[in-house]
Parts: C-alpha cells; structure tokens; sequence
C-alpha cells in the first residue's frame, strides 16, 4: 500500500480514502483487522465505515478506528496504565501546588474559588507546553526575563518566574497518582514513544490531518519508521504553508495530482440579524429536494435553537452534532436563582426578590406535586401577592423573609384554596405540604452546603425532583443538561476536593464558572437526515449542499487577540502561537 495519499481539495476525501483501502485490501494487501484508522475526531469514521460497506457488500471485519486523543491513549495504555483526571481535579491540583511550592502566585487569591479562573489558564497554559513537547531550556529563558519584568501586572511576572517550578512538580504529582490530563497523556507518550511497540497493527492510516502538534508529530515519524505509518493529506504544501511545514519534518511530498478546479455554485446572503439568516436558510432549504446531502454549518452555537424552531416543519429528520451552551438553557437559569437566593441570605431569612424568582422559574411554578400543576402555580402566586402587598398578610413589603413565615401566611394559603375551588384536592393542608416540598428542595438543600459533596446532593435532589415533578420530557435541551449534571455530581463526590470545607459562595461560584464551560450534547443519526454541524465537526466530509451561517468578521474567523493570561509575546517566544494556529 502507498505511504502517502495526497489528495486535492476539489475531491471526496472519504470516497478516495475508502477506495485506496478497498483496492489494497482486494489484492490482499490489507488485512482490515490488523489496520487503524485514526482521525483527528470521531465523526468521519461514521462515514468511512459506510463507504466500506457499500464497496464490499458483504459481512467483514472493519478496521479500528481512533480519534487522535483516543490513539494517543491506547498506545501510551501500552507501556503504563493510568486513568483520566478531571478538569476540577487538576484545577485544584494546580492551587495546591502553587499554595506549597510557589505561595506568592496565589497571594490575593487565597480561596480556591478566587483561584479557580488562574488555575483554568494555568492548565490550559502547561497544555500547550506539553502539547508541543516544550523543553525547560526555552520557560528558564522565560523565568529570567520575568525577573527583569514583562510589561505586565506583576502578579504575572511572578507566575512567570515560576511556572518552569510548577509544570515540574504538576507532572511529577500526575505521575504519582497516575491520573494524566490529555496535554500529559501526549508529552508521556512522545518522550516514550521509542519504548512504545504498535504490534497489534500491520498498518495505521492517518487521514487528514492538518496542524499537528510537535508530541503528534514524534508519534508519527515513529509509525514512518516502523513501516506501518500510511499518510493521507487533502491540499497541496505550494497553497497551505502548514502542510509545507508539515511535509519537510516528516520528510514527505505533499502534492495532489493536478487537476481542472471545479465550478463552484456559490451564493452569498445578507441579513439584517440571526433570525434574518435564519429565515433565508429556510428559503434554501425549501428548493432543496434531498436534504440528506445537505449541511448547515453553525460557526456560532447561538444560532442553534432559533434554526432548528425556524425549520422545524421543513425537514423531517435532523442530526446536530455541536454542543449547545449551558448558560443559554432554562435550566441553567434556574440554579443561577438558587445560588442567588442562598448567597444574598441573612440567616434564615431570605432576600424575598431572589426567594420569588426562584418559585417564578417556569420549571418550578408548575410542578406536579398534587395531581395537578395548577395548584403550584396558583399557591406561588398567591405567595408573590402576599410578599408584594397585593394581598395583605403579615410579612406583606418583607425585605427579607423567612421560610417559616411563609408557610405560616395563613392568608396566602386560603387564597390559593379559594382560587382553585373543588380542584383543590387535600384543601390547605395539600397546598401546605406542597409549599414545603418547594421549600426544601429548592431552599432548605441548600442550606446545608459545605463542600462539593454535599453540593452534589443538593443538586441531585433538585434534579430527581424535576425529573419525578415537572415536564422536562418536552424539552430536549433541559433533559441532555440534566444527564450531564448528573455526571458532574457524581464527579464532585468523587473529586479531590469533595470533602474540602468550602465556603457555600465559593462552592456556588466554582460550579458556577464550571458550567459556564459546558455545552449540552445532541443526540442523533449521523448518517441519516440534513446534518447540523459545527465548524470542526465538517472535517474530512463533504456534501452537495453547504450552508454556512455567521460568515461574518468576529464570528468567522472568531479569534482571540489578547490572551487571558499569559502574555502573547511571551507564547510566541516559547513556538506557541494560538492565533495562527486558530485562524
């Protein structure tokens, strides 16, 4: 089989990729369950498969396929065994080292939770170092020009003067549990990859790849070496200085056979705003028969859910396959209100603004907790009228108010009776328990949070009670958020720092800027229907029809000119130069 496929962008990257393995296969060649097949993400395997099948068209035996990260793994599983660390776990790993080795980089930020948004960048910052495999020679260099100063605040410098200090002793303490986080897991397995056998393979077919990091280069010129490695690149190195780059240090000619460029079919759109765009999406797709060789490629994952309600009558069967962001879900929403309400407490006596908001959230007021939602919506906002005046009662213009007071408003209690008549079922005594299961669940938890243990069983609480009470079942997005909230408490059981005493505020603020991070997965059929898909979601695939939204300057390229942290003349000193690579 060829070592090097290059092909040219005009052409199906899958399709030409299926047909090299299929020919080398047939003269037996390629034993496909000796072969892997190694992409830089999952989903064009889906696809690959598929044109397998459809050129054999028998039963066989497909070959392995990895994403990069999943490669990585299992090749470095090989020499040693060691499991994942979390982000939470690393985080904190990170401020207790900086507590101990180097105390003057946390100074001001004490608290972890002050801590947290540093620790992030810190880790992120170390990734990139172990990522492209940067010795300690370049960071001391780094260190002595920090001790002169960067034209930075000077709790910079400091971080600066130490991190050769921290990244040392954040591996060592890694290796000692054995616990890698994914930039480690790539630097253990390029200092070892001379030691690392990939026995159980004949051939390893790396398809499209494009940037490569120095730690993914050092595995692949290891493959070269050994026979196995078969390369197959879409572009020519004369058009993309990456891939020239790339084709000096592995030592390879990256150039497609010549061929006449396609006519292009291309249309370009203006509107006024997302929902404008929107709509002349769904103008397209009303033209368009097959809408399964059609993409939507979303740039901006904002765009998500005002496309799919726009063309939901449109297209029968749709897969996304991008992450939708938490902060943007009702859900989200609804435990900001919780956290609020716990921290603008006095006592036992609640800011009665951040109290009603809560009973407010739609998820809450209609629970079903006596056959019937009503009751709760009603009793809520008989409760609202009691705290605002509009029905006179005792705690009527309460700034702050206790939960107590409020079961015992008997006032509020026989309003909402009135109000329901003989749909009140259990008179106040059944609106009185209901009140208490909104009490507890969504105040009294709360209250007793002092670390992220406890935490998790708060919110676990607040989770089964919507999933046992309310109508979540009709909203996607809150069911996909719930699944993952459920994996992040049993996360915080087990992190490092479960038992850690923790002021209630800051264990509401760590979980806080956690979510802020997330994105709620989307289930679907990859292979079947229009496709939904983010930028780098479309890699190595191809479809007669691309729409691509958002294809304006801040959303298309998005780039981030100013680093959060570390000074961008300080990366591009050490060969990390994020903006090219993103762009």
């Amino acid at each position: 089989m060829s070592r090097v496929h290059v092909y040219d962008m005009s052409e199906s990257f899958i399709e030409r990729l299926a047909d090299a393995i299929v020919a080398e296969h047939a003269r037996g060649g390629l034993d496909l369950r000796r072969c892997a097949v190694v992409f830089g993400g999952r989903r064009p395997h889906l696809f690959l498969q598929r044109a397998l099948a459809r050129r054999l068209k028998d039963d066989f035996l497909a070959p392995r396929f990895f994403s990069i990260d999943e490669f990585v793994s299992a090749a470095l599983g090989q020499r040693e065994a060691f499991g994942s660390m979390t982000d939470l776990d690393a985080s904190y790993l990170i401020y207790e080292l900086a507590r101990k080795k180097t105390p003057r980089v946390v100074r001001g930020r004490e608290r972890f939770c002050d801590f947290f948004p540093w620790a992030r960048e810190i880790l992120r910052f170390i990734e990139q170092l172990d990522l492209q495999a940067i010795p300690l020679a370049p960071l001391a260099g780094i260190q002595k020009q920090a001790d002169i100063g960067y034209d930075v605040p000077e709790s910079i410098n400091e971080l600066l003067r130490h991190i050769v200090d921290l990244r040392q002793a954040f591996h060592e303490a890694l290796l000692e549990r054995r616990q890698y986080v994914r930039g480690f897991m790539y630097y253990r397995l390029a200092s070892l990859v001379d030691e690392v056998r990939f026995d159980a393979f004949d051939a390893v077919c790396l398809c499209h790849f494009f940037y490569l990091h120095r730690t993914e280069e050092a595995v692949f010129q290891k493959l070269h070496q050994d026979g196995k490695a078969h390369f197959f690149f879409q572009g020519s190195a004369a058009e993309w200085s990456v891939l020239e780059g790339l084709g000096k240090r592995l030592g390879l000619v990256l150039e497609p056979p010549q061929r006449p460029a396609p006519a292009a079919d291309l249309h370009v759109h203006a509107g006024f705003d997302l929902h404008a765009q929107v709509g002349q999406v769904r103008d397209v797709l009303a033209g368009i028969k097959d809408h399964a060789k059609t993409v939507i490629v979303l740039p901006d994952s904002g765009a998500l859910v005002p496309l799919l309600c726009d063309i939901a009558t449109l297209v029968k069967d749709v897969n996304v396959s991008m992450g939708y962001p938490v902060t943007r879900t009702s859900l989200y929403t609804l435990l900001t209100s919780v956290f609020e309400a716990q921290t603008t407490r006095r006592g036992d006596a609640y800011y009665a603004k951040d109290y009603l908001r809560v009973l407010n959230h739609p998820l809450v007021k209609n629970l079903d907790f006596a056959g019937d939602p009503a009751a709760t919506r009603i009793l809520v906002h008989k409760t609202e009228e009691a705290l605002t005046g509009v029905l006179p009662t005792e705690i009527s213009g309460s700034l702050f108010v206790s939960l107590k007071e409020v079961s015992q408003c008997r006032e509020a209690l026989e309003a909402a009776q009135a109000f329901l008549g003989e749909a009140a079922s259990g008179g106040a005594a059944a609106l009185k328990k209901v009140l208490h299961e909104l009490h507890r669940v969504f105040f009294e938890a709360w209250e007793e949070v002092a670390d992220l243990s406890s935490f998790a069983g708060a919110l676990e609480g607040l989770l089964d009670c919507l999933l046992g009470h309310a109508t979540v079942e009709k909203y996607p997005l809150n069911l996909k958020l719930m699944e993952r909230l459920y994996g992040i408490c049993e996360e915080l059981r087990q992190a490092a720092c479960g038992r850690e005493p923790f002021p209630a505020e800051e264990i509401f603020k760590i979980c806080k800027s956690r979510l802020e991070h997330e994105a709620v997965a989307f289930s679907g059929s990859p292979l079947k229907g229009l496709q939904v898909l983010g930028l780098l979601e479309t890699r190595s695939l191809d479809f007669e029809n691309v729409l691509v939204l958002d294809v304006n300057e801040s959303v298309l390229p998005k780039l981030k000119i100013h680093e959060p942290l570390i000074p961008r003349d300080v990366m591009i000193s050490l060969g990390l130069d994020r903006l090219e690579k993103e762009e």
